[in-house]
């Protein structure tokens, strides 16, 4: 009996990388590898485990897309689609595919980026793992020194939009089940805003770094 290498995927689906969002997501997964390719991420287990949350990220994004996931801005959630599922996994059938399922890649992806924004603002702020700090206390010194960096101003729109998005997920009693307020445009785009910050910040530390 022949086993797989585990370190391969078991299938993959294949995407038309030159229709939207593929093209983008797929030029953010070369930028991933391109970081976990440098020797300075190489050295750093923090980095490196974020890196590969966010790469998760983009996969789920991949995923929700190719599944048929659509926008729920302000729409509620079908009950009988809930339970439909319900009934499914109640009976060990789970679900590969539709709505609901699409929906859950597409949480997953900003659960991920989410928590992978705010990490990377304590890892390039070089506050301590057990030291709580939020994302809105972090942000004033990492706007500042990307502007010394670049000479221009760190866009962080949508990456606001998904951090708040997930804080909705996490603490609103009824999570997003009225309506998200997260298009998945903007998922798309807050990872190129979180990349370009982790992009820049390396490339500022790399002729600083010990040999």
């Amino acid at each position: 009996m022949m086993h797989k290498d585990p370190a391969q995927p078991a299938s993959t689906i294949h995407v038309d990388a030159n229709t939207d969002p593929y093209d983008k997501l797929t030029s953010y997964a070369r930028r991933v590898k391109t970081l976990l390719n440098n020797p300075l991420v190489y050295a750093e287990k923090d980095v490196k485990g974020s890196l590969d949350e966010l790469l998760g990220s983009i996969c789920s994004l991949m995923i929700a897309k190719h599944l048929g996931y659509k926008d729920r801005i302000t729409a509620p959630k079908s009950l009988k689609l809930i339970q439909q599922e319900a009934e499914a996994l109640s009976n060990a059938d789970v679900p590969l595919d539709g709505v609901w399922i699409a929906g859950y890649y597409m949480n997953s992806a900003t659960y991920r980026t989410a928590s992978v924004y705010h990490r990377f603002l304590k890892i390039i702020n070089g506050v301590p793992q057990n030291k709580i700090k939020y994302v809105g206390e972090l942000l004033p010194a990492t706007e500042q020194n990307y502007k010394k960096w670049t000479g221009g101003a760190w866009n962080h729109t949508n990456l606001d939009i998904v951090h708040e998005e997930s804080i909705k997920l996490k603490h609103k009693n009824e999570g997003v089940h009225s309506g998200r307020g997260l298009w998945c445009k903007d998922s798309v785009t807050a990872i190129h805003e979180l990349l370009m910050l982790v992009e820049t910040w390396i490339a500022h530390i790399a002729p600083t770094a010990k040999p």
